[in-house]
């Protein structure tokens, strides 16, 4: 509106997701990603099934589900954060940046 104006910092974060089948990114595209995973599902029938009850039971309990995981959240939170902390120590040879 005309007259008011709000000013906020923000990061932004775009994720994406494609299908392989489609044929791969031109380099060009590849280059603009700072990460980029290749995700697969389990193969293994049990693997499946167990995603598929812990989903089951995140959607039945959430705050229940949340809070019998908070512990390994909060482990992975802290294994996370050491890593940050460790990451300006971090050198990469030439060898290591050509798999990038």
């Amino acid at each position: 509106r005309e007259g008011m104006m709000k000013v906020h910092p923000a990061k932004f974060m775009l994720i994406g997701t494609m299908n392989p089948e489609e044929g791969e990114l031109r380099p060009q595209l590849l280059d603009r990603f700072g990460l980029m995973v290749d995700v697969a599902a389990p193969t293994d029938v049990e693997e499946r099934c167990e995603v598929v009850r812990q989903r089951m039971q995140y959607e039945r309990y959430p705050v229940e589900f949340a809070a019998a995981w908070a512990d390994a959240e909060k482990d992975l939170t802290e294994q996370i954060k050491a890593a940050q902390e460790r990451l300006p120590n971090v050198i990469l040879n030439d060898e290591l940046l050509l798999l990038i």
